[in-house]
């Protein structure tokens, strides 16, 4: 990880702005300056924006390339992080799967002990049709519990990611604008 403030070769404001000069400088000369019966602040106007949107899009580009660069330095330390985490202390995850698994052990066991009771088998042998629409009514409801809590677990994921990444990419775009200003002034 390159923690030293001092730019890279070819990377000072100065020599970036005379490279920049230079490529300007270079640019084929258009021919055509105006047509017979334009007017030449027509011409220039056009001129102007046609410059005006190369340097945004030369910007955007910049910013973008500076984000995604960003955003996977971010994931591979994140994911260092989370796995150097995962080694020292159990995640808050895994202690709540494991606080659920030992809720069901006790309803399992409570289960047990009611079906082993001579009154219930009495009752589940002169009713099996509603003991099978009980068993039946009670294993749909849990499943579509399970279904709703998984698909909003996952959005509430994908939403969190995403606001994240619009963060970063923001922050980035703004300090990859910022610089190319800084620079482009001198």
């Amino acid at each position: 990880m390159k923690t030293s403030s001092a730019p890279a070769p070819g990377e000072t404001p100065v020599e970036l702005r005379d490279a920049l000069r230079a490529a300007v400088a270079e640019a084929p000369q258009q021919t055509k300056i105006a047509s017979a019966g334009g007017d030449a602040s027509d011409h220039l106007l056009k001129m102007a924006s046609d410059m005006a949107n190369a340097e945004e899009q030369a910007l955007t580009k910049q910013a973008t390339m500076l984000g995604a660069a960003m955003c996977d330095g971010f994931m591979t330390r994140f994911a260092q992080f989370e796995e150097a985490a995962g080694n020292v202390s159990p995640s808050p995850q895994s202690m709540k799967t494991a606080a659920v698994q030992q809720h069901a052990d006790v309803g399992l066991e409570m289960i047990k002990q009611a079906a082993a009771d001579p009154a219930f088998e009495k009752f589940a042998s002169e009713n099996p049709d509603l003991v099978k629409e009980a068993f039946d009514m009670g294993y749909q409801q849990t499943m579509d519990g399970m279904v709703k809590q998984a698909e909003a677990e996952y959005e509430q994921g994908f939403n969190e990611t995403m606001d994240t990444v619009h963060k970063v990419a923001a922050e980035c775009y703004i300090k990859g604008e910022t610089k190319v200003a800084h620079i482009l002034r001198g």
